[in-house]
């Protein structure tokens, strides 16, 4: 065998290991956190994310000189069929704060007016014309990122 074809081999092998988790790349193991059972307890879908309460997201967005008012805490209402932590309604737009980016995701993907950024989905009332929805967007996505 000559000298490149042995080298792509053996780089191969080292990559390989480095992918599988293996200690060769001087980093840890892959491995999915478990229980004492065996059972997965977290999944890469279900990393937590926090970039603020929904408060301080409100707050942010206000800062970009755009109205939330009318503000209610919808908690109790809506978050124990939307899975969500906590959320707060506006004229303008509802926030809903999810534990994980996931389950934000999962929400997010089952309703028509949803924008979501991270662990947090923003839901319009449907005559929210488009280019104002497109700023709340933005600003929303600009205080989360």
């Amino acid at each position: 065998m000559n000298r490149t074809v042995t080298r792509f081999w053996t780089s191969s092998i080292v990559v390989g290991a480095c992918l599988l988790g293996g200690t060769a790349c001087g980093g840890e193991p892959a491995s999915t956190p478990t229980s004492e059972s065996g059972v997965a307890t977290q999944s890469v879908v279900d990393n937590p994310i926090d970039p603020g309460s929904v408060t301080q997201i409100a707050d942010a967005v206000r800062g970009q000189n755009l109205e939330l008012t009318g503000e209610k805490d919808v908690t109790a209402q809506v978050c124990p069929t939307a899975g969500c932590t906590g959320a707060t309604a506006f004229d303008q737009a509802t926030f809903l704060k999810f534990p994980t980016t996931g389950r934000a995701t999962t929400y997010a993907g089952a309703q028509d007016s949803a924008y979501q950024v991270l662990d947090l989905v923003v839901t319009f009332p449907e005559s929210t014309p488009p280019d104002v929805r497109t700023k709340y967007e933005n600003a929303v996505r600009v205080t989360v990122r």
